[in-house]
């Protein structure tokens, strides 16, 4: 019995594992190589066209570009205009209706959150149920009713269309779970003291889960960062930068210059692609914070 044991328990105590590569497996990684070389693929290919001349991309599309032409991406803060903003006025909205929304998402949906966790009321798995169906139900399917909706309000075309953002229900289920997972300890302890309900849920629990926050707060950003329908549709005179290229490309037509498009739409891609790799620690941890747990 100790002699076959002993290899057994060596190789635990070792920590060696095989691994091996069974059909399936294989079939996995080469669909995950296809797929991550045709997002690459794609990248690469742009960044080529954007270093081409107008010309040269109309003769030959596919073929390496004969003059690299970095300038290409300091003419497209020059000749990139939508709707007669500027390159610069475009980038300032896109930084707005970038930050704001996320903000004003993030802070009403831990004021719910965090009475969603942390106290008991009548109606709350109502509440709950509600949530759950309002995060199934498709966005783009009441589009009609909504557009309509915030032109009675008179939210059409006005910053007042980030009043739309307060609904709270974006991160909300993470954000409940990182509230349920602190212990009331540290709120019975502050009432003892004399705090009150909101300097408990602002002082104390908020800064317990800034780590599910700041994750939240930064794939929100990239989200609305990219967001290009939303601005069309409700703020037309409020054109982001990724809004703009699509206008660009569409009132260019047959003088459109694609090599500087793609250097134009390059530099968006960098903000996400930058705020990725800062963070990108924080999307896999997402990490409820320290302290007592309940």
């Amino acid at each position: 019995m100790q002699t076959n044991l002993a290899p057994r328990f060596k190789k635990i105590k070792s920590g060696s594992v095989e691994k091996k590569w069974t059909p399936l497996k294989i079939v996995m990684f080469i669909v995950l190589v296809l797929y991550i070389s045709t997002l690459l693929g794609a990248i690469v290919w742009a960044f080529l066209t954007s270093l081409k001349g107008r010309v040269e991309y109309i003769r030959d599309a596919i073929a390496l570009p004969k003059d690299w032409k970095f300038s290409n991406y300091i003419q497209a803060f020059t000749e990139l205009q939508a709707g007669g903003k500027s390159v610069w006025v475009m980038l300032l909205n896109s930084v707005w209706l970038s930050m704001l929304p996320p903000t004003i998402n993030l802070l009403t949906a831990a004021m719910a959150s965090y009475i969603m966790a942390k106290y008991k009321f009548p109606g709350r798995d109502v509440i709950w149920g509600i949530m759950i169906v309002m995060m199934t139900l498709p966005v783009m399917g009441n589009s009609a009713a909504v557009y309509k909706l915030y032109f009675k309000l008179g939210m059409y075309n006005t910053p007042l269309i980030l009043l739309r953002n307060i609904t709270g229900l974006g991160g909300s289920m993470f954000l409940i779970a990182a509230f349920k997972g602190q212990s009331k300890t540290y709120m019975e302890a502050a009432f003892i003291e004399g705090a009150g309900h909101f300097r408990v849920f602002w002082q104390i629990m908020m800064p317990q889960i800034i780590g599910v926050l700041s994750a939240l707060w930064v794939m929100a950003f990239i989200s609305a960062w990219n967001d290009y329908m939303t601005p069309l549709m409700y703020l037309p005179s409020f054109t982001p930068i990724t809004t703009g290229l699509y206008i660009y490309q569409k009132e260019s037509e047959v003088l459109l210059n694609i090599p500087v498009l793609f250097a134009g739409s390059l530099m968006v891609l960098l903000v996400p692609v930058a705020l990725f790799a800062i963070f990108n620690d924080k999307f896999m941890q997402l990490s409820y914070g320290g302290g007592i747990k309940s």
